[in-house]
């Protein structure tokens, strides 16, 4: 597991101690010239034979606004 080391320090906590806590040896990665969006990559030694190898978005819906029911000191 590789992990991008300049990753906020708060996630990259929690990816550090999953990977422990599943025996999964780790890398931390910083390059300085380049910066990226991928925070982690899970590699094999052995090729994996995937059109495509990243993890989809997931976009949340917006809750619809609830109405706000009036207390007894509500205008």
């Amino acid at each position: 597991l590789y992990l991008n080391g300049n990753m906020n320090y708060s996630y990259l906590s929690k990816y550090i101690k999953l990977a422990s806590a599943n025996k999964v040896e780790y890398t931390i990665v910083t390059n300085k010239e380049h910066n990226s969006e991928i925070g982690l990559v899970l590699a094999y030694d052995y090729a994996i034979d995937k059109p495509e190898i990243f993890v989809e978005r997931k976009t949340v819906k917006a809750e619809a606004e609830k109405p706000k029911k009036g207390g007894l000191f509500a205008k």
